[in-house]
């Protein structure tokens, strides 16, 4: 029983990161509006997601020229995090 709820928690919180990775793509194409709520809510998910995808664009740069980049952390991000989810996965598995 206590496998079982431990997936599920960690299933919730890798399911978490990866809607709060994509919700920072979809806030980086809008200009950020000056609604305080908003904005607090731009800078949580800023904060949550940044360690980790700049932990990727140390080894993955951004890639482009004249000012114009294209950021493949995010995409490599999700990669990640499905392999470590399964890893995980496994060891758990293994162990319980």
């Amino acid at each position: 029983m206590f496998k079982f709820y431990l997936l599920q928690l960690l299933s919730l919180a890798f399911e978490i990161y990866f809607w709060l990775i994509i919700i920072r793509v979809i806030f980086s194409w809008i200009p950020v509006p000056n609604n305080r709520i908003f904005r607090s809510f731009y800078i949580f998910v800023y904060e949550i997601t940044e360690p980790f995808l700049s932990l990727i664009r140390r080894f993955i740069p951004v890639v482009g020229s004249g000012g114009i980049g294209i950021d493949f952390s995010p995409f490599i991000a999700v990669i990640l995090l499905q392999l470590i989810e399964r890893a995980l996965f496994t060891i758990i598995n293994i162990l319980f």
